[in-house]
């Protein structure tokens, strides 16, 4: 079995533990891909002056 094939099937059996069909999955993943960037703010300011 390959690296990508066993990852794939480590996470789907950890989805289905956890009731959370892939294609859900897929979505939100899909969903938070479209919203740009992990921790993109509006404005230019620097993490320690978000507080």
């Amino acid at each position: 079995m390959t690296l990508a094939r066993h990852g794939a099937q480590a996470r789907r059996e950890v989805l289905h533990s956890d009731g959370l069909r892939y294609w859900q999955y897929a979505e939100v993943l899909l969903m938070l891909r479209r919203s740009g960037p992990p921790y993109a703010c509006g404005s230019r300011r620097s993490p320690s002056g978000w507080a």
